[in-house]
């Protein structure tokens, strides 16, 4: 736990967009590890999909912000593999991009562990390949089906058809 509070804070900290949660600072005390984050006021859009209203142009700023934020961190080689309607920070005029606690920047070339949200994932993440910027883009799709419909599938009810194969 104390290993990813400070894998994530150092992902972010490296990380300075609008549309990113801003680190400012990261540290061990005799309380143990702790991070300096900007304050966000507002909901998450698990918050706003329960309460299952929101206007057009709020959905495109929605979508625009939370790319603008996944291209930034895709520039710098990062795939954050857990994006999903909790880990995106919403007010009215601002989308942020929060907990890249498991981002990596190489997939999952040096670690076949499934970590993020099944119900999010794509195949290849959930099948411990390894991943790259399409996996975020796929979890992206997901949050804003949900959104859009305020139907979201639980990892159970996820229905999958897709099975690795190799090529001789």
């Amino acid at each position: 736990l104390h290993q990813d509070l400070i894998r994530e804070a150092r992902t972010l900290s490296a990380l300075q967009h609008p549309n990113i949660v801003t680190i400012y600072d990261v540290g061990q005390d005799d309380q143990g590890p702790f991070v300096v984050m900007e304050y966000l006021k507002g909901e998450t859009l698990d918050d706003v999909i329960a309460r299952g209203s929101m206007t057009v142009s709020d959905f495109k700023e929605v979508v625009v912000q939370t790319l603008e934020g996944m291209i930034a961190a895709q520039e710098l080689g990062l795939v954050h593999l857990d994006i999903k309607p909790a880990n995106l920070l919403y007010r009215r005029d601002v989308v942020k991009v929060a907990d890249l606690g498991i981002a990596r920047a190489d997939g999952f070339a040096s670690d076949k562990r499934v970590r993020g949200t099944l119900a999010y994932m794509p195949p290849e993440q959930r099948f411990g390949l390894e991943v790259d910027a399409r996996a975020d883009v796929f979890a992206l799709g997901r949050t804003l089906l949900e959104l859009c419909t305020g139907y979201g599938e639980t990892a159970s009810e996820t229905q999958w058809s897709w099975s690795p194969i190799t090529l001789a």
